[in-house]
Order: structure tokens, then C-alpha cells, then sequence
């Protein structure tokens, strides 16, 4: 997720999960429109989470957008006009606390949300600049930082989950008559650096490799490029396994390691010789 502001013209360029995404704005100055791609992509993120895409469908649009002012407690009664009168909206986080609802809308759906008003009764239609004339870029930083982290933990926890069953789907598939093939519990899998877990994903689903787990008793030597592991039940035999592929989370007393199905692997004796 990234974004690109064009000074000159007034554009805000988003790039979001590979689309590009395109706002454009008058009357704001460099520093709020910084602000208000954070907004954007903190409610991106946000209705992602949430299963919703009316943000993105709203930006993919591009062109310009308006606020829609209301009171809160007609919040319900606003989102089932807006259905009815095809107006697509976003609403806007609840920033000022002060009994009142921002919603954003495309400019081309003016003439609808107008009518929607004089059927209210109620509310006021305003541009972006106004808005932000009333918003806290210190609440904007800490809403785009809770999103971007809320995401950031349910991304991980879906590959958590992910792992977790493709390793016990492993599990009864044909073992090693030296080292059973098993998965690590979940508290150990979240003790995995992220990178690592979806270096470890990747495995899985590559289907080029056997998953094992190995009792940390077993590992006696660990080196920058290779793990030296004992094999079990077979005194003075060893084998080596590259470091790339060897995964031990800290406070755990079980490795997670993967051995290439098309390449046998090569047991040696303790001065490591075939």
C-alpha cells in the first residue's frame, strides 16, 4: 500500500493491493493532503478487514468527492436513503465525537444526495477541505496507524492458519522411516519472525518439499549455511539440513524443518563422512 501526491494538479494517486486509485482535490495544501491519503488508506485498510470496497470503488472512480454532514442518531435512517437513492458512500471515522457523521460521496451523485436532504430534512453537504478544517491530523496518524496494524495482524494470523492446516494435512502423508513427520503447535508457529512464516507457506504449498518436525534435542550443530541433526534411534548417524530450510521458534522444544522430495538425503557419521 503506498501513495503519491501531486502537488501541481492536486491529485492523490493511491496504489492499494495493485490498483491504482485516483482522488482529486482543490483548495488543500500540501500538508492535508498528506493527511488525507492517510484517511484514505487507513479506511481502505479498514473496510478490507471488514469485507467492504465502497472506498476503493469510490477512488477508482477518481474525479471528486464530497462530505455528506449529519446527525448521528439518523445514521441508520442516512445509510438506508443512500441505498434506495443509489448513492455509494464511505463512512468517514468519528473523529470529533460532537453528535455528528461524515460520509464521503462522489461528486456525480450530487443531485441524489440532494434530494436525499430536502427528504430529511437535515445534514449539510461540504468539500474535503472544509472537513479537514475540523479534523485532527493527530487523530488521522493514530487511525491509519491502528488500521495499518489491525491488517497487518489478521494478514498474519490467516497465514498462521493457513500453515497450521497444510502441516496437518502433511502429516499423513508417506513418512521418513527415520524422523516422523508431524506440525508444530499454533503458540510456536506465532513465535515465527512473519518473514519466516511465509517462507514457510510458500513450502507448503510448493509441494516440492516433506515437512518434519525435530525434537530440539536432537539438533547438535547449527551454522550460518546448514543444521547438523541426529537421527533418532540410529546411534552415530546425521544428517545436514540448510539452514534456509530449518525453523526453530524460540522457547520451543520442537524444529520445523523441509527436506527437497527430489533430493535424497545423505546420512553420515559423526566425523560427517557417507
Amino acid at each position: 500500500m503506498s501513495s503519491e501526491i501531486t502537488d501541481a494538479v492536486q491529485v492523490i494517486h493511491i496504489l492499494f493491493e495493485g490498483t491504482d486509485l485516483f482522488l482529486r482535490v482543490a483548495g488543500v495544501g500540501l500538508k492535508p493532503l498528506k493527511q488525507l491519503a492517510k484517511l484514505f488508506m487507513g479506511i481502505l485498510a479498514k473496510e478490507k478487514m471488514e469485507g467492504k470496497t465502497s472506498m476503493k470503488n469510490l477512488l477508482k472512480r477518481g474525479g471528486d468527492m464530497h462530505v455528506f454532514k449529519f446527525p448521528q442518531e439518523q445514521l441508520k435512517k442516512v445509510e438506508a436513503m443512500a441505498k434506495k437513492y443509489g448513492i455509494l458512500y464511505s463512512l468517514l471515522p468519528d473523529f470529533n465525537k460532537d453528535g455528528m457523521r461524515e460520509m464521503v460521496f462522489h461528486a456525480e451523485s450530487l443531485p441524489r444526495m440532494n434530494a436525499l436532504i430536502e427528504k430529511l430534512k437535515a445534514g449539510q453537504v461540504m468539500g474535503l477541505e472544509e472537513y479537514f478544517q475540523d479534523t485532527s491530523g493527530r487523530d488521522i496518524d493514530k487511525f491509519y496507524e491502528e488500521m495499518k496494524g489491525r491488517a497487518s495482524e489478521k494478514g498474519a494470523g490467516k497465514e498462521t492458519k493457513a500453515m497450521q492446516k497444510n502441516i496437518a494435512s502433511r502429516g499423513q502423508e508417506q513418512k521418513h522411516p527415520w524422523m516422523e513427520t508431524g506440525y508444530l503447535k499454533m503458540k510456536d508457529i506465532e513465535a515465527i519472525p512473519l518473514d519466516q512464516r511465509l517462507n514457510i507457506l510458500e513450502r507448503y504449498q510448493s509441494g516440492e518439499y516433506d515437512p518434519i518436525t525435530i525434537t530440539g534435542k536432537l539438533v547438535t550443530e547449527q551454522k550460518e549455511d546448514y543444521v547438523t541433526v541426529r537421527l533418532p534411534r540410529q546411534t552415530g548417524k546425521f544428517i545436514r539440513i540448510p539452514a534456509e530450510d530449518f525453523y526453530f521458534p524460540e522457547g520451543s522444544r520442537t524444529a520445523l524443518a523441509f527436506l527437497k522430495k527430489k533430493e535424497e538425503m545423505k546420512v553420515v557419521n559423526a566425523d560427517l563422512k557417507l
